[in-house]
């Protein structure tokens, strides 16, 4: 089926061009404007608004279409080609040929594309955001600003292979208490669709008044019964839109704001934002950028509320001040204020700021490991709870129908 793109490239003599064409794909709609001779910028679906349909995206919090490890892969291909000698432009051919993921291929394309075009690293690699992590196109700008490719990808291969293995253990982590709620679900059923309408007219004949939780059972009984091919045209609408605002970013960051008030999770999600934080600023100095301008790099990128205290911090620095005063706050752990204080007083501020950024990814990854060993009894006992309010109705109903038989 033809679907209708708009795309934005350049012609061979450098000019800008904007239009629409029909292709049955996105793949194809790419090597249209190839042969063409065009090179193109952003090719966009029409009919959607989007490259990529909300139904097939994956529901994730990271912003990303492509798996971690997948990501890591990638930075880690990148980093060594680079390393090698190879133009960012070649790292990236060749690096595609290696990804398997049909979008992350076409959107690697068009970025290599842009970059043959004469686009910056830094506005060429914002093709990628939406595919790829936030933070993973944050770093190719880290990289381009500080003329440190390979370092900076090295760094993020890391990166994204700690937090997949963090993933991957709360995943661990679910398979049990998800066995439970599908066990839960399927006794809930039972009692609806089989347990209600047996002793529905036991009470019926003999004139009496069920107890709460039967006749709540008889209520929904009643409401499937009547409603189930309503109900049941209902679920792909209820799973559509679900995954529809969980793929959607003003959504994401609302959870995510949400998540950051939360006791336990929120000092993790500090720790993290300042590890990510410290970690680009100290790449940013180790290739020799000054202070100031390695601290307002950082502010424009950085998470947590973060970004305005480094540029307030970058233009103290520029005037000549000191920086330490700016993380006197309350919100701001004593360890991270110490460790500023220790390199402005040092003036040694990428060791200690890499030193800030190992204790604080470490502090971070504890407190994931503690979240995740707290989750599974914690989902467990309130699976039981709810089993056991169940069961309670059954002998509850069970007593009831004992009582009527002797009346």
């Amino acid at each position: 089926m033809e679907q209708v793109f708009g795309y934005s490239a350049y012609s061979k003599s450098g000019e800008r061009v904007e239009g629409t064409l029909e292709a049955a794909s996105h793949s194809e709609a790419l090597a249209a404007l190839r042969q063409k001779g065009l090179v193109p910028v952003s090719v966009s679906n029409q009919q959607s608004g989007v490259e990529q349909p909300w139904w097939s995206r994956q529901i994730s919090f990271s912003s990303s279409v492509v798996p971690l490890r997948d990501v890591a892969r990638l930075c880690d291909t990148l980093a060594a080609l680079t390393k090698a000698g190879f133009s960012m432009v070649d790292a990236v051919k060749t690096a595609t040929e290696l990804v398997k993921l049909r979008v992350a291929k076409d959107a690697l394309r068009v970025f290599e594309d842009s970059l043959r075009a004469g686009q910056s690293q830094r506005k060429a690699s914002e093709v990628l955001r939406g595919v790829f992590p936030a933070e993973f196109v944050d770093l190719i700008a880290l990289g381009d600003t500080s003329n440190t490719m390979d370092t900076v990808l090295a760094s993020g291969a890391r990166l994204f292979r700690k937090r997949a293995e963090m993933r991957e253990k709360v995943s661990g982590a679910l398979v049990y208490p998800l066995i439970l709620i599908a066990a839960a679900l399927l006794v809930f059923l039972v009692l609806i669709l089989f347990l209600a309408p047996n002793l529905k007219p036991i009470f019926a004949a003999a004139n009496a008044e069920p107890g709460g939780i039967l006749r709540a059972l008889f209520w929904m009984n009643g409401l499937f019964v009547q409603h189930w091919v309503l109900l049941l045209a209902a679920l792909p609408l209820v799973v559509g839109l679900s995954v529809f605002a969980l793929t959607t970013r003003a959504v994401r960051r609302i959870l995510t704001d949400l998540l950051e008030r939360l006791p336990g999770i929120s000092s993790v999600l500090r720790s993290g934002h300042l590890a990510n934080a410290t970690r680009s600023t100290a790449l940013l100095m180790e290739s020799g950028m000054p202070v100031h301008a390695a601290l307002r790099a950082v502010g424009k990128t950085a998470q947590g509320g973060l970004g305005t205290l480094f540029e307030q911090a970058a233009a103290e620095a520029e005037r000549g001040g000191d920086v330490a005063p700016v993380f006197e706050r309350p919100a701001v752990p004593s360890a991270f204020q110490q460790f500023i204080a220790a390199a402005e007083l040092s003036n040694q501020w990428a060791p200690v700021l890499t030193s800030a950024a190992d204790l604080f990814e470490a502090e971070a990854a504890r407190g994931q490991e503690r979240l995740t060993e707290l989750l599974t009894p914690a989902l467990t006992i309130l699976i039981g709870a709810f089993i056991g309010v169940m069961m309670l109705s059954i002998v509850g109903a069970i007593l009831d129908v004992n009582e009527l038989s002797f009346t």
